[in-house]
Protein backbone atom coordinates (compact mmCIF):
# COMPACT_ATOMS: atom_id res chain seq x y z
CA UNK A 1 0.00 0.00 0.00
CA UNK A 2 1.58 3.18 -1.23
CA UNK A 3 1.56 6.07 1.77
CA UNK A 4 -0.05 10.11 0.93
CA UNK A 5 2.31 12.70 1.05
CA UNK A 6 0.16 15.04 3.18
CA UNK A 7 0.44 19.22 2.43
CA UNK A 8 -1.70 20.85 5.08
CA UNK A 9 -2.40 24.02 5.51
CA UNK A 10 -5.40 24.51 7.63
CA UNK A 11 -6.32 27.66 9.46
CA UNK A 12 -8.91 28.33 11.83
CA UNK A 13 -10.56 31.52 10.66
CA UNK A 14 -10.66 34.82 12.89
CA UNK A 15 -14.86 34.16 12.56
CA UNK A 16 -17.63 34.77 14.62
CA UNK A 17 -17.45 33.39 17.80
CA UNK A 18 -18.76 29.22 18.33
CA UNK A 19 -17.70 28.46 14.91
CA UNK A 20 -14.24 27.78 13.17
CA UNK A 21 -13.66 28.15 9.24
CA UNK A 22 -11.21 25.15 8.38
CA UNK A 23 -9.66 25.19 5.01
CA UNK A 24 -6.64 22.75 3.67
CA UNK A 25 -4.58 21.35 1.10
CA UNK A 26 -5.11 18.15 -0.14
CA UNK A 27 -1.83 15.92 -1.23
CA UNK A 28 -0.49 15.70 -4.48
CA UNK A 29 1.33 12.67 -4.39
CA UNK A 30 2.18 9.67 -2.16
CA UNK A 31 5.00 9.12 -0.14
CA UNK A 32 6.90 7.15 -2.87
CA UNK A 33 6.89 10.29 -5.33
CA UNK A 34 3.64 8.64 -7.84
CA UNK A 35 1.22 11.44 -8.43
CA UNK A 36 -2.17 11.83 -7.27
CA UNK A 37 -4.65 13.05 -8.80
CA UNK A 38 -7.23 15.15 -7.14
CA UNK A 39 -10.03 12.66 -8.94
CA UNK A 40 -8.48 10.38 -6.99
CA UNK A 41 -9.61 11.75 -3.79
CA UNK A 42 -12.66 10.56 -2.16
CA UNK A 43 -12.99 12.77 0.94
CA UNK A 44 -11.30 14.07 3.96
CA UNK A 45 -12.14 13.91 7.55
CA UNK A 46 -12.15 16.48 10.01
CA UNK A 47 -11.58 15.76 13.72
CA UNK A 48 -12.12 17.90 16.34
CA UNK A 49 -12.59 18.63 20.22
CA UNK A 50 -11.15 20.84 23.05
CA UNK A 51 -7.83 20.42 23.31
CA UNK A 52 -5.24 18.75 26.03
CA UNK A 53 -3.67 21.46 28.41
CA UNK A 54 -1.02 21.88 26.04
CA UNK A 55 -2.92 22.42 23.02
CA UNK A 56 -0.71 19.56 21.40
CA UNK A 57 -3.70 16.76 21.14
CA UNK A 58 -7.91 16.57 20.99
CA UNK A 59 -8.66 15.68 25.17
CA UNK A 60 -11.29 12.73 24.81
CA UNK A 61 -13.01 11.15 21.66
CA UNK A 62 -13.33 13.48 18.68
CA UNK A 63 -16.33 14.36 17.02
CA UNK A 64 -15.07 13.45 13.03
CA UNK A 65 -17.32 15.35 9.95
CA UNK A 66 -16.48 13.67 6.77
CA UNK A 67 -16.22 15.90 3.79
CA UNK A 68 -17.01 14.45 0.30
CA UNK A 69 -14.31 15.48 -2.48
CA UNK A 70 -13.52 17.51 -3.98
CA UNK A 71 -13.99 19.97 -1.04
CA UNK A 72 -11.06 21.21 1.01
CA UNK A 73 -12.83 23.54 3.39
CA UNK A 74 -15.61 23.13 6.23
CA UNK A 75 -16.75 25.48 8.74
CA UNK A 76 -17.47 23.77 12.26
CA UNK A 77 -20.11 25.24 14.53
CA UNK A 78 -20.91 24.84 17.73
CA UNK A 79 -18.26 25.42 19.41
CA UNK A 80 -18.11 26.10 23.17
CA UNK A 81 -15.91 28.34 25.12
CA UNK A 82 -12.72 25.88 25.73
CA UNK A 83 -9.46 25.63 23.11
CA UNK A 84 -10.66 23.78 20.22
CA UNK A 85 -8.02 21.35 18.45
CA UNK A 86 -8.79 20.27 14.73
CA UNK A 87 -6.91 17.50 12.71
CA UNK A 88 -7.98 16.42 9.16
CA UNK A 89 -6.68 13.20 6.83
CA UNK A 90 -7.77 12.44 3.25
CA UNK A 91 -9.13 9.24 1.59
CA UNK A 92 -8.17 7.77 -1.30
CA UNK A 93 -10.97 5.22 -1.72
CA UNK A 94 -11.25 3.28 1.52
CA UNK A 95 -7.34 3.63 2.64
CA UNK A 96 -7.28 7.35 4.65
CA UNK A 97 -3.86 9.06 5.24
CA UNK A 98 -2.42 10.17 8.71
CA UNK A 99 -4.21 12.62 10.48
CA UNK A 100 -2.20 16.13 10.24
CA UNK A 101 -0.61 18.53 13.34
CA UNK A 102 -3.15 19.82 15.74
CA UNK A 103 -4.19 23.35 15.44
CA UNK A 104 -6.03 24.96 17.69
CA UNK A 105 -8.63 27.81 18.36
CA UNK A 106 -9.30 29.59 21.58
CA UNK A 107 -13.69 30.41 21.31
CA UNK A 108 -14.74 33.13 24.55
CA UNK A 109 -18.48 33.32 24.18
CA UNK A 110 -19.69 36.36 25.22
CA UNK A 111 -23.01 36.66 27.26
CA UNK A 112 -25.72 38.46 25.56
CA UNK A 113 -26.73 41.84 27.39
CA UNK A 114 -30.16 41.48 29.39
CA UNK A 115 -32.96 42.78 27.49
CA UNK A 116 -36.06 45.14 28.41
CA UNK A 117 -34.31 46.23 31.77
CA UNK A 118 -36.55 49.50 33.45
CA UNK A 119 -35.44 51.77 35.95
CA UNK A 120 -36.17 49.78 39.13
CA UNK A 121 -34.27 52.91 41.94
CA UNK A 122 -35.31 56.06 40.67
CA UNK A 123 -31.73 58.09 41.44
CA UNK A 124 -29.47 58.56 38.52
CA UNK A 125 -25.76 58.32 38.93
CA UNK A 126 -22.46 59.63 37.42
CA UNK A 127 -19.45 56.64 37.30
CA UNK A 128 -16.51 58.40 38.71
CA UNK A 129 -13.27 56.09 37.94
CA UNK A 130 -10.97 55.64 40.57
CA UNK A 131 -8.12 52.99 40.72
CA UNK A 132 -9.87 50.28 40.00
CA UNK A 133 -13.52 50.96 40.84
CA UNK A 134 -15.96 53.51 39.68
CA UNK A 135 -17.81 55.38 42.89
CA UNK A 136 -21.26 56.06 41.71
CA UNK A 137 -22.07 59.81 42.12
CA UNK A 138 -25.91 60.97 42.65
CA UNK A 139 -26.74 63.71 39.98
CA UNK A 140 -30.71 63.71 40.34
CA UNK A 141 -33.40 61.33 39.30
CA UNK A 142 -35.02 59.61 36.62
CA UNK A 143 -38.90 58.18 36.60
CA UNK A 144 -39.49 54.33 37.49
CA UNK A 145 -40.36 52.49 34.40
CA UNK A 146 -37.62 54.46 32.41
CA UNK A 147 -35.79 52.24 29.73
CA UNK A 148 -32.35 50.70 30.38
CA UNK A 149 -29.70 50.68 27.63
CA UNK A 150 -28.69 47.20 28.63
CA UNK A 151 -25.48 47.28 26.21
CA UNK A 152 -23.77 49.97 28.26
CA UNK A 153 -23.14 49.89 32.09
CA UNK A 154 -20.98 49.98 34.58
CA UNK A 155 -20.38 47.54 37.54
CA UNK A 156 -19.57 49.05 40.52
CA UNK A 157 -19.59 47.45 44.29
CA UNK A 158 -20.85 43.94 42.83
CA UNK A 159 -23.93 45.98 41.63
CA UNK A 160 -25.21 46.59 37.46
CA UNK A 161 -25.81 50.43 36.49
CA UNK A 162 -27.28 50.83 33.41
CA UNK A 163 -27.38 54.29 30.83
CA UNK A 164 -30.44 56.01 31.19
CA UNK A 165 -32.00 58.09 28.54
CA UNK A 166 -30.22 62.58 29.74
CA UNK A 167 -33.57 63.68 28.57
CA UNK A 168 -35.18 61.62 31.67
CA UNK A 169 -33.41 62.51 34.59
CA UNK A 170 -34.44 65.49 36.57
CA UNK A 171 -31.06 66.88 37.74
CA UNK A 172 -29.73 68.48 41.25
CA UNK A 173 -27.92 70.84 40.22
CA UNK A 174 -25.33 71.95 37.35
CA UNK A 175 -23.77 68.92 36.80
CA UNK A 176 -24.81 67.27 34.17
CA UNK A 177 -22.50 63.88 32.80
CA UNK A 178 -22.79 62.58 29.35
CA UNK A 179 -23.93 59.59 30.49
CA UNK A 180 -26.24 58.81 33.48
CA UNK A 181 -26.68 55.59 35.24
CA UNK A 182 -29.72 54.13 36.92
CA UNK A 183 -30.73 50.41 38.89
CA UNK A 184 -32.53 48.68 36.42
CA UNK A 185 -34.42 45.15 36.82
Amino acid sequence: MRKLIYLFAMLPALASAASADLSWTHPTSYTDGTPLPLASITSSDIAYGLCNAGKTAIAGTPTVVAVPAPAAARSVTGLTNGSWCFQVRTAVGASPSDYTAVVSKDVVLKPSPPSGLLVSVQTAFMAVRQNDAYVMLPVGTVPGGTKCDSNNGVLSGGKAYYAVPSAAVSWYGNTKPTVALATCS
